[in-house]
C-alpha cells in the first residue's frame, strides 16, 4: 500500500486515504481510477485489519489480475484508492456534524471529493464500494454523473421497502448508545435514515455497472440487486448462492468488466 495521505473536505472533515500498489510487472500506466468505500462500522486501514469486503479483497484482486492467464491488459488494471469514511477509522473533525452527514447522499459528496483529489487530467472515475460504500457510489452517480464513468457495487445494502427491518435495528442501536457515545449514535441514526431515491430515477445512470451479491446474505439481500438491475440500463449482475462463493466470482467478473469498460 502506498503512503497514507489525507483529503480535507469542504466542511473541514479529514479522511485518510491511500492508493493501493499496482502489481510491479505492469508496464503500462492505468487510465482508470477506482475509488472504493467500505461498509458501516468498517474502515480501510488500521487494526483490526480490514475485512475481505474492502482493502484486503481489492489487494487480492490486483494481485490476481497480474497473474491471470491470459494476462490482463496493464491499462485495464485500475489505480485503486481506499479511504476511511467520515465517522469511521481515523477520520477527523466529524463528531459535531450531526446525523445527516452520515446519510448515503452526504457520503456521496465525500466520495466525489476523494475522487477529485486523486484523478489525473480531469478524467472521470469509477466509484464503488461494499454495503454503505456501494450505496454511497450509487448516490454519487446521480449527484454528479459527469464525474463517474462506472460503478462497482459489492453487496449493496437493503433499500426502499426492503430496508424497514434494518432501519429499526440501527435506530435501536443509536438509542442504546446515545448517552455513552452521541457521535457514534448519530452515525447509526444517519445510516438508519439513509436510503436511495425512487428507483425510476436510476434510468438516467447509463454508465456500466457491476453488481455483486449473494443469496444467503440478509443484510445485503439479493432483492436489492435485482431491483437495481431492473432500473439501471447497463448492468452486469453477479449473484451466487453463498457469500463464500461471491468473492472469487466477483474477482473474476471485475477483471472482465474492467477490460470491457469504455475508454475515458
Amino acid at each position: 500500500m502506498s503512503r497514507l495521505s489525507k483529503v480535507e473536505l469542504f466542511d473541514g472533515v479529514q479522511l485518510p486515504c491511500a492508493e493501493l500498489q499496482r502489481p510491479s510487472n505492469q508496464e503500462e500506466e492505468s487510465k482508470t481510477l477506482l475509488v472504493f468505500g467500505h461498509g458501516l462500522s468498517g474502515q480501510a486501514f488500521g487494526d483490526p485489519f480490514p475485512t475481505d469486503d474492502g482493502t484486503g479483497m481489492l489487494e487480492a484482486a490486483l494481485a490476481a489480475f497480474a497473474a491471470r492467464e491470459p494476462p490482463m491488459r496493464s491499462a485495464s488494471i485500475p489505480r485503486v484508492v481506499v479511504y476511511d469514511a467520515r465517522g469511521h477509522g481515523a477520520s477527523e473533525n466529524w463528531q459535531q456534524g450531526g446525523f445527516a452527514q452520515h446519510h448515503w447522499r452526504s457520503l456521496a459528496v465525500d466520495m466525489l471529493q476523494v475522487a477529485a483529489a486523486h484523478r489525473q487530467d480531469g478524467a472521470a472515475a469509477v466509484l464503488g464500494g461494499c454495503s454503505m460504500g456501494a450505496a454511497t457510489a450509487l448516490w454519487a452517480s446521480l449527484l454528479c454523473p459527469g464525474a463517474v464513468r462506472g460503478l462497482v457495487l459489492f453487496k449493496v445494502p437493503s433499500i426502499r421497502e426492503l430496508r424497514d427491518g434494518r432501519r429499526q435495528q440501527l435506530v435501536n442501536r443509536a438509542e442504546k448508545n446515545r448517552a455513552s457515545n452521541p457521535a457514534l449514535a448519530d452515525r447509526d441514526l444517519g445510516a438508519a435514515k439513509a436510503d436511495v431515491p425512487e428507483l425510476t430515477e436510476f434510468a438516467v445512470v447509463k454508465i456500466p455497472v457491476l453488481l455483486a451479491c449473494a443469496k444467503d446474505d440478509p443484510v445485503h439481500p439479493a432483492g436489492t440487486a435485482e431491483a437495481l438491475k431492473a432500473h439501471l440500463p447497463n448492468v452486469t449482475l453477479v449473484m451466487t448462492e453463498t457469500t463464500d462463493e461471491l468473492y472469487q466470482a466477483f474477482q473474476e467478473a471485475l477483471s472482465l468488466w474492467l477490460e470491457a469498460l469504455p475508454s475515458p
